[in-house]
């Protein structure tokens, strides 16, 4: 029985570490350390899990080289203090970029902006993202405590386009794109925040 890995991106991304970049853009290039983890391994039935794994391995591992590979299932915890054991190995001495705490190094407002943008173009088909503009209209401080209030704006191109993104009732820009973004927002902050997403439409 042969097992074939058939998804795109990882096999593109295997040759594009392999090959790397064109002389024209990066002359002398050299592949970075690279490592590679074999994930939902619970996923495979067990009777043919193991020569599976083998094959995908081997059929990866002839269009590149890897430094050291992982196998394991990480939402079951399966090899991934393997994998961060070797990764902590291989990080270089430095200081912090960030104090601790801080999650993320990019302002609340750009922050905002990148997360709503993600959760357009996750529902939206994907042609239509690229023709809206996303921006941040505020950012304030709420009294004794209450955390961040933001107010971000979508602009699309046309009414049609608008009914789009709103979708029935709202339920996309709210339900899809402002509650989830608002949660992550309080979680990568680390402060209570006040979201409200507006769409409109450009001028002429």
């Amino acid at each position: 029985m042969q097992f074939r890995l058939r998804e795109q991106g990882v096999l593109k991304l295997a040759h594009q570490l392999a090959t790397g970049p064109p002389d024209t853009l990066l002359k002398d290039w050299q592949q970075p350390p690279t490592s590679l983890f074999l994930n939902k391994q619970d996923k495979l039935p067990d009777n043919t899990r193991a020569i599976a794994v083998q094959q995908v391995r081997q059929q990866l591992c002839r269009i590149t080289q890897f430094d050291q590979v992982f196998e394991g299932a990480a939402m079951l915890g399966q090899g991934v203090d393997q994998l961060k054991r070797y990764l902590v190995s291989k990080a270089r001495k430095g200081t912090w970029l960030m104090p601790p705490g801080q999650a993320s190094a990019s302002t609340p407002s750009e922050l905002a902006v990148e997360l709503v943008r993600e959760k357009l173009f996750r529902r939206l088909n994907q042609e239509l993202p690229y023709t809206l503009a996303v921006a941040t209209e505020s950012v304030r401080q709420l009294p004794e405590g209450q955390g961040l209030s933001i107010v971000v704006s979508v602009t699309v191109k046309s009414k049609r386009v608008k009914a789009i993104v709103v979708g029935k009732g709202g339920e996309i820009i709210q339900d899809y794109v402002t509650v989830p973004t608002q949660k992550e927002l309080s979680r990568v902050l680390q402060v209570p925040v006040q979201l409200v997403v507006t769409v409109k439409v450009a001028d002429g």
